[in-house]
């Protein structure tokens, strides 16, 4: 007479095929919670996401380079600063001209970095500073104002509260801080 088999043509004993179906059971949890885990790692980085803003974003670029369409227009440089308000970017080669972005005016970035910055990184200065060291130097300049994009060319005059003076010869134009897209170094040689 033979001895008796498992279904699988095996000889496990009840012993070994209860200890399977442990280990079974074991690796079901293990999965089980690597998954809610995974789940918990989605939401943590979804919130990480929400806490933090444009600037952030940018901030955790800096030194790396950005594409940015604002009043139809490309940019296309390395991020050198950011404050909450703006970011300031130099030409990809020496001697391009810098360009200071209204982030209120943005359209759409591209962009390669995924990380966010600290707060350490980001200027705590309104967009009116960084527009001062445009007028400091009396630099020639581009202005992109409106949402059509509307360009005026001539220097930063003065740097009102609310609004930006641009002197071309005799005459001044009155740009809102709110309507202003962008201003573009066009002065060669070292820029602000």
């Amino acid at each position: 007479m033979t001895e008796p088999t498992s279904p699988r043509g095996d000889d496990t004993s009840g012993a070994d095929r209860v200890e399977a179906l442990f280990a079974d059971l074991a690796a079901e949890e293990q999965g089980r919670t690597a998954h809610e885990r995974m789940g918990e790692l989605g939401d943590l980085v979804a919130g990480e996401f929400a806490d933090h803003g444009l600037a952030h974003r940018l901030a955790g670029a800096v030194g790396t380079p950005v594409e940015v369409h604002v009043a139809r227009t490309w940019f296309d440089g390395i991020i050198d600063a950011v404050g909450q308000q703006w970011v300031l970017l130099r030409g990809r080669v020496p001697g391009a001209p810098r360009a200071l972005v209204n982030l209120a005016r943005v359209d759409h970035l591209r962009m390669r970095r995924v990380a966010h910055g600290s707060d350490a990184v980001i200027s705590r200065l309104s967009i009116r500073s960084p527009l001062r060291r445009f007028g400091e130097g009396r630099r020639e300049c581009r202005v992109f104002c409106g949402s059509d994009g509307q360009v005026l060319e001539g220097m930063v005059d003065a740097v009102g509260a609310d609004y930006l003076q641009i002197r071309r010869g005799a005459a001044v134009d009155l740009v809102p801080l709110h309507a202003l897209a962008a201003v573009q170094d066009l002065t060669p040689g070292d820029s602000v």
